[in-house]
């Protein structure tokens, strides 16, 4: 079965969810749901969005690719919350050649780290948003989901704890890693280029800045023997300075099996 195909959207399934079911099951879902997880030492809870697609339905990573829908949340609604980080696990690339996308076949479970306003009290947890399943066609769904984080519960959930110890690894052993931001017109280039034998039959470097300033348009990667380069286009949204940090710049090499962290361009 071809992985994709022109994409179709169908009418937007919205779900209310306590975080343990869903009302209805649109195509392609088996299950979405909002684990309330342990609260750390710290204070800091560790909650997860559980998605559980149909056999050959995938979602998407952060960053969709070429042919992917973007994950979008808000967290509008939720008390006692101070703070959130999505901890994505590695995603690999999927899809034509000519068209890949990147994210995850029939699961993801989402770590969330919440930080709370009050760390002695519960966190009542909102997440909305949308996100895209595909297999033949692609389905944009809209979700809502609330759960509640309760204080000193340290039992924790195995398949979070998966989910964490899967995100990208550090690919400590690259050389000559090279990073340069060039102005063009009114937009930046982003070029980097390493050192480092292939991880798989397709890769792609992907750049991303860590900022909702600007936005990031990537382009191809390229392999030359043991050397891999790629580029991107940053480009400010309205009222948004140009002034970008080296250090707010970073990478991520995927393939068709694994992905690693390439650090940052502060780090070339």
């Amino acid at each position: 079965m071809t992985h994709f195909c022109t994409i179709t959207i169908f009418s937007l399934a919205i779900w209310v969810l306590s975080g343990v079911s869903a009302l209805s099951q649109p195509k392609g879902l088996e299950s979405l749901k909002l684990l309330s997880g342990w609260q750390k030492k710290n204070g800091d809870y560790v909650a997860a969005l559980e998605l559980r697609l149909e056999p050959s339905w995938k979602t998407y990573w952060r960053v969709p690719g070429e042919a992917g829908i973007a994950a979008e949340f808000s967290f509008i609604g939720s008390n006692n919350l101070k703070a959130h980080r999505l901890d994505w696990p590695a995603p690999i690339l999927f899809g034509p050649k000519k068209l890949r996308s990147i994210g995850y076949k029939d699961s993801l479970i989402l770590p969330i780290i919440v930080t709370p306003q009050d760390k002695t009290k519960e966190v009542n947890l909102s997440v909305s948003g949308r996100l895209g399943i595909c297999d033949t066609v692609c389905v944009p769904l809209d979700f809502s989901l609330q759960n509640i984080l309760t204080p000193k519960t340290r039992k924790r959930d195995p398949k979070i704890i998966a989910a964490l110890a899967s995100m990208p690894r550090k690919l400590s052993d690259i050389e000559n890693l090279r990073c340069k931001i060039s102005k063009i017109g009114e937009d930046l280039q982003i070029e980097v280029s390493f050192t480092h034998p292939p991880i798989g039959q397709d890769e792609r470097v992907v750049i991303e800045y860590d900022k909702p300033s600007h936005r990031v348009k990537n382009m191809a990667s390229l392999r030359k023997g043991k050397t891999l380069s790629a580029s991107a286009i940053l480009q400010a949204r309205a009222g948004s300075s140009m002034s970008v940090a080296r250090s707010d710049v970073f990478f991520t090499l995927v393939s068709e099996t694994k992905a690693f962290d390439l650090g940052t361009c502060a780090g070339s």
